[in-house]
This record gives C-alpha cells, sequence and structure tokens, in this order.
C-alpha cells in the first residue's frame, strides 16, 4: 500500500472524519455529552495559575476582560470554571459552550498546553495571547497569536488588538455557525 494510504473501516468509508463507534463509547464517558450549541456571548478565559491571583490579573483585568466586554462577551468576574482537579467533562462542557475562548500562553502551563489541544480536537480555535519574550514550542509557534509587553501601555496595546480580534472572530464565526 502507498505510503499515506490508510485502509479505512466501515464507519470511516460511511462517515468521513466521525470516530468509530468503538472510539465513541471509549470517549464520551470521558468528555461527557456534546451540547447541542455554542452559547452566544459567553466567554472562557484560560489563565495559568489559581483565578484571581498572580501575574495573569492584570493582563486579565487591563486588556482581556474589556475587549471581551466590548464585543458583547460575558466575562464578569474571575472565577475557577475548572482547574487541574476537575473532571475532563467539565473542562469539554465549558469548551463546547464558549463563543470566545481565550488562551494566555505566557506561563506555558501545562493544563492550558492541553485544554488547547483539547479545543482542537473538539474543532474549537482558541484566540491565543502570550508576553512578547514566551518562546512558544513549534506547534503553538505556527498559529497566530498576540504578543504582549507585559506593563501597563503594552497591556492597553493588546486590549486594543484583542478587541479587534474578537471582534473579526466573532462576525466571522456567527455567519456560518449554531450559535443560540
Amino acid at each position: 500500500m502507498p505510503q499515506g494510504n490508510v485502509r479505512r473501516g466501515a464507519t470511516a468509508d460511511v462517515f468521513p472524519g466521525v470516530a468509530s463507534r468503538y472510539e465513541r463509547l471509549q470517549i464520551e464517558p470521558v468528555l461527557g455529552p456534546a451540547p447541542a450549541r455554542v452559547e452566544r456571548g459567553a466567554g472562557l478565559v484560560l489563565l495559568g495559575g489559581v483565578a484571581g491571583t498572580g501575574k495573569a490579573l492584570p493582563v486579565y483585568r487591563l486588556a482581556i476582560e474589556p475587549a471581551l466586554d466590548t464585543n458583547g462577551v460575558n466575562v464578569r468576574d474571575v472565577e475557577t470554571a475548572f482547574d487541574d482537579a476537575a473532571k475532563l467533562a467539565v473542562v469539554a462542557g465549558w469548551v463546547r459552550r464558549a463563543e470566545v475562548i481565550v488562551a494566555d500562553v505566557s506561563e506555558l502551563n501545562p493544563a492550558i498546553l492541553y485544554v488547547l489541544g483539547l479545543c482542537h480536537g473538539l474543532s474549537r480555535c482558541p484566540l491565543l495571547v502570550g508576553r512578547a519574550d514566551t518562546e512558544l514550542p513549534f506547534d503553538l509557534a505556527s498559529l497566530r497569536y498576540l504578543r504582549y509587553v507585559d506593563d501597563r501601555n503594552g497591556l492597553l496595546d493588546l486590549r486594543e488588538e484583542l478587541t479587534r480580534a474578537v471582534r473579526v472572530f466573532l462576525s466571522a464565526s456567527r455567519v456560518d455557525s449554531d450559535v443560540t
């Protein structure tokens, strides 16, 4: 068989891109059932550390929260929707529901990187932000992300850039989506 050609089972032949029944039986109990639709205006922000503490708080308060709020995305307060001890089904539920997902990859936090992989696996495309001095791994470095300088002026610049990015994202994604 030539390289690159893979023999597919009956399920893959009938439904290209759909996991086999066996795969669904293995993963659905872990990730939980998929909700019917993304919730219009629901936002999810992935930050390193404990919610409301550390280096992430100024980035959230000065840049991310105002950018999302300007675009009508609901993130009123920092709270822990899930943490490292959360069940994967809870994490997947948030990823599936949120209309906009913003992830700060500055700290290369393993939990955030895992959730980014989950986002991509669930066909979600988070908006990435990161400090200008952060060296991203090759797989993330190839994605578009907004770099910021970690001072007041840099965060205000990030707010402007992120406000534009969210506006473009929403106008493009709402045209042809199942957002309720």
